[in-house]
């Protein structure tokens, strides 16, 4: 406006859903007795603003599928799988290793380790499992970090070592 005051929106309780629409704004200007209150329609784009945002902003507002969950949280790939790294295993004489990239920058979002001494039907534990960001994160997509989860085996040689994903709606 080329005079002083101010805008809001028609209806300030309600709250638009997320994506494109036109809504009622009105411009009420400082000077009430040379100027009148003015409404219009102006187009709004609302992004979302929750933890599973974060998901549909990435995936385009596409339904968490586990094949999207999983390329979400691990490798740091874009929605079609591209650009993503597949976690690395190793074992050795005393550690069984995974090593992935993992997102990091949504709180609704958890990748751990697992690990059971029963293959399959086992009791799944995380008990035992360090999660350690290794120095080199070199190519990492941002908002995620390269992380490696470490399980110590003894002499344990049934030990099974497998990453987890929740994403809380």
């Amino acid at each position: 406006a080329a005079i002083p005051g101010a805008f809001a929106f028609a209806a300030p309780a309600t709250t638009p859903p997320a994506g494109a629409a036109d809504w009622a704004v009105v411009f009420t200007p400082q000077d009430l007795v040379d100027y009148a209150p003015a409404t219009n329609q102006v187009r709004v784009t609302v992004l979302p603003g929750s933890e599973a945002g974060l998901f549909a902003q990435w995936s385009g507002g596409a339904a968490a599928t586990p094949d999207l969950v999983r390329h979400y949280a691990l490798g740091g790939a874009a929605p079609s799988g591209v650009g993503g790294a597949i976690p690395a295993a190793s074992v050795s004489d005393n550690h069984l290793t995974l090593t992935a990239i993992v997102r990091t920058n949504d709180p609704g979002l958890a990748v751990f380790g697992e690990a059971t001494t029963g293959w399959p039907g086992g009791s799944w534990s995380t008990n035992g499992i360090t999660a350690t960001d290794t120095l080199d994160q070199n190519g990492v997509t941002v908002g995620c970090v390269r992380r490696v989860f470490l399980l110590e085996r003894g002499t344990n040689t049934s030990l099974f070592l497998r990453l987890r994903v929740t994403l809380a709606p």
